[in-house]
């Protein structure tokens, strides 16, 4: 008996990977321009690996075997063949494909991200016993942000991850991803391109200040601040669960002084949640034929501070291909405010206005300030409710909202929280922020989470 094994390669965006190593038994091969290579083998089990080194490598043993009623079937494990087939005995030669998708994210080389620091024990209520947030405690009569209660297992209800780019030029910025992945999610990792998926919130942090000078990407302050926006201090996983939601986070690291240069446009940010779909899959251990590769199709965008920045460029930054206008018509559902500086405000809203008027389909846009100027408000139009307590101002439909704080607003609840961490009633790791702006996301992206449509 002899056969052919035919190998195609591509990355998560379906491109052919070009210049793979294969092995094949004991035959190396190289793909060609198209992505593919073949080997013809008489053994009945053949190992098929791939390298290359621009993406994490692969392998599949496949076997063809004697079904006991006239025929062959063939199998893979992994499940790289394009399904378990059958051929009639005496057939001839015929030919095996076996897929394979190549991703770049890998594991951060040094710690294993499931064991570290701020998983390891169980997690404590982050607000006083006595009240399911510090706002009601405070202010009075404005309810409407109040969280629901922490959870005290976030451990068991989800899992972190932390992966840098394999890159051979390491020139891709940024190279750290940190993930929060929910237990829930992983059902939906299994459904392949025509069935959907998880929802995705890309979080853009402000750029790091050029004076840190720990190594990049493995020092301990980069991989603290996926921490920190997670879990410690933003405690956005927190947020979305206490919400009821689930949906996979991701925050892209930066180096200090760097932009966002890689992912900051709408076909970089594809691609940057389509290799997080592919690298969760495989640490998840969905058994799917990976030729079935399941796209992102539903994503909310925050920024953060300076993250308006990335942010503002993801919506402007066409590349002029066909993965930018999927993006920003179908896949980008929503956009989260968080008190962002954008270099320009008024192309910043001009931006906003024209995504929200030129997407399909259900979308949602939520907008918290501190501080805000006239043409926010008046550029957004109407509302349908409008409240307004203690010199804060909401805003709000079903599909927007815009918010309005005030300094004043929100300063007595940080002196609260501080007095309260010193009296032991409030369980806070880190220092509460003497400014509200270090400290908004804190108090609004639970509102966002909690009216969205996908998560």
């Amino acid at each position: 008996m002899s056969f052919t094994i035919s190998v195609s390669a591509r990355n998560v965006s379906q491109k052919p990977v070009t210049g793979a190593s294969v092995s094949i038994g004991s035959s190396s091969l190289t793909t060609d321009a198209s992505g593919q290579t073949t080997s013809v083998t008489g053994a009945a089990t053949q190992k098929v690996s791939i390298d290359h080194p621009d993406y994490v490598s692969a392998s599949s043993t496949v076997t063809v075997a004697d079904d006991q009623k006239g025929g062959l079937t063939v199998t893979s494990d992994p499940l790289q063949v394009s399904s378990t087939q059958w051929y009639p005995a005496g057939g001839g030669n015929f030919t095996v494909q076996v897929w394979f998708t190549l991703g770049q994210l890998q594991d951060v080389p040094g710690y294993n991200a499931r064991d570290y620091f701020f998983i390891k024990s169980p997690w404590k209520m982050r607000t006083p016993a006595s009240s399911n947030n510090v706002l009601g405690t405070v202010v009075a009569g404005w309810d409407r942000f109040l969280n629901s209660s922490f959870s005290s297992t976030l451990a068991s209800q989800g899992q972190y991850m932390a992966a840098r780019w394999k890159n051979k030029s390491g020139s891709y910025s940024p190279q750290l991803v940190s993930m929060w992945v929910p237990t829930a999610c992983v059902p939906e990792l299994k459904n392949g391109k025509q069935h959907g998926g998880p929802s995705y919130l890309l979080y853009f942090t402000p750029k790091i200040p050029a004076e840190v000078t720990d190594s990049y990407p493995d020092g301990e302050f980069y991989r603290k601040l996926g921490d920190r926006y997670l879990f410690s201090e933003m405690m956005t996983a927190h947020h979305m669960l206490a919400q009821g939601r689930h949906g996979i986070i991701v925050v892209p690291i930066g180096q200090a002084g760097q932009s966002f240069s890689d992912i900051a446009s709408r076909s970089g940010a594809l691609r940057l949640l389509r290799e997080v779909s592919h690298y969760v899959r495989r640490k998840s251990s969905v058994d799917i034929a990976t030729q079935f590769i399941q796209d992102v199709f539903a994503v909310a965008v925050a920024g953060f501070s300076d993250g308006g920045n990335p942010l503002y460029n993801v919506l402007t930054a066409t590349g002029g291909d066909v993965d930018a206008e999927y993006f920003y018509t179908r896949a980008l559902r929503e956009v989260y405010h968080l008190d962002c500086d954008p270099s320009s405000t008024s192309a910043y809203v001009s931006a906003i206005l024209s995504w929200y008027g030129n997407t399909t389909g259900a979308k949602g846009l939520r907008n918290y300030r501190v501080y805000t100027a006239k043409s926010w408000a008046s550029s957004l139009g109407g509302f349908s409710t409008a409240h307004s307590v203690g010199g804060a101002s909401e805003n709000h439909d079903p599909s927007r909202s815009f918010v309005s704080v005030g300094g004043g607003y929100i300063q007595p609840v940080l002196d609260a929280m501080n007095a309260a961490k010193r009296a032991g009633t409030l369980d806070v790791e880190n220092n509460i922020p003497a400014n509200p702006h270090h400290f908004f996301p804190y108090f609004f992206v639970g509102h966002a989470i909690g009216h969205s449509d996908i998560f």
